[in-house]
């Protein structure tokens, strides 16, 4: 499993480490991390909306970490909250060792400087009425009082780490193309030399012809320098492209964990084989096509989350599910345990 004692049976932790996936230190943990979003009213305190749900996992040195699911799943959240950019959760997480202020989302400069977070839309992360070299040199800035790195070499070593030149920064956003942007995005996030890196959706907004040179980007720079990165995608065939390993979450839940290879293969989870079904990689030996989506995240099951959608779903999904782990693979789902 991981570096900790973890029982055997069922647990609600996604830690497993099969063939395939990154053996070096880990330099993430996150353990029992939930978050709920309350809604305001004019009358009344609104609903709770549980957005995380005792979500766990290890994140290894140089490992590209998949988060996939739907919108609306948790994927953002969970970064936001590891990034520090959404506060109030709780349960705990470390970084290299120490520990993260979920609570209270104060952070030292290094801690800052850690866990670097990358935006979907890149035109939306930078102000439109300054050049983009601004955004950059607030990092620079934070990377001069941590390392004592100088601005501008940190600059310079963060542009052209993502293929780009200097001259970029004098530019508005406007001026810059889509890809450019992304990648000075990246670099933005490289500048504070980070343990981990956050994607969310880093793809999503780009032309076709664009996303292939962004993850062959990302990977390259993982070889590089060594970097760890969770990438955050509601499209399975761009985590599979990239990614050493893959969470699948439904509703704030991990629903199912492996290798990036495994999980392509045999996806044990109806919803993964239904993510399957939908994506352009091949279709698992026994497609699956959920029903509507009549989710409502104030009223979650107390069973299986995805039953109301499920065409699979019985008498005992109504009932609470687990992750089991096995061999390197978690399912959260009764009948797909005999496939581990």
């Amino acid at each position: 499993m991981t570096d900790h004692d973890s029982p055997t049976g069922p647990h609600d932790e996604g830690m497993g480490t099969g063939p395939g996936v990154a053996s070096g230190p880990v330099v993430l943990k996150v353990r029992g991390l939930s978050k709920t979003y309350t809604t305001k009213r004019l009358i009344g305190s609104g609903k709770g909306y549980q957005a995380l749900l005792n979500m766990s996992l290890d994140l290894r040195a140089g490992e590209i970490l998949g988060v996939v699911g739907e919108s609306g799943c948790g994927k953002s959240t969970l970064g936001k909250v590891i990034a520090g950019v959404e506060t109030t959760a709780t349960g705990s997480a470390e970084v290299g060792g120490q520990p993260l202020d979920l609570a209270l989302g104060t952070r030292s400069r290094d801690q800052r400087r850690q866990v670097q977070f990358v935006y979907q839309s890149p035109r939306g992360s930078f102000n439109p009425a300054r050049r983009v070299g601004a955004a950059l040199r607030y990092n620079a800035r934070l990377a001069r009082e941590v390392t004592g790195e100088p601005v501008e070499g940190s600059l310079e070593r963060a542009v052209t780490s993502v293929g780009l030149g200097m001259q970029h920064l004098d530019r508005y956003p406007h001026e810059l193309s889509g890809g450019q942007l992304q990648r000075l995005s990246i670099g933005r996030a490289l500048i504070t030399r980070p343990d981990i890196v956050f994607l969310d959706e880093p793809t999503s907004s780009l032309d076709v012809s664009i996303r292939g040179e962004i993850l062959n980007l990302l990977t390259g720079l993982r070889g590089s320098m060594g970097l760890s990165m969770i990438l955050v995608s509601h499209d399975l065939d761009v985590i599979s492209y990239v990614a050493d390993r893959i969470l699948v979450i439904y509703l704030g839940q991990i629903v199912e964990e492996g290798t990036a290879s495994d999980i392509v293969a045999r996806p044990a989870h109806p919803y993964t084989r239904a993510l399957l079904t939908a994506s352009s990689l091949p279709d698992p030996a026994e497609p699956l096509e959920l029903a509507v989506d009549v989710r409502d995240a104030s009223v979650v099951p107390t069973g299986c989350r995805l039953a109301p959608r499920c065409p699979l779903a019985e008498g005992r999904c109504s009932e609470p599910q687990h992750l089991v782990a096995s061999d390197g693979r978690s399912v959260r789902c009764w009948k797909a345990e005999s496939a581990l």
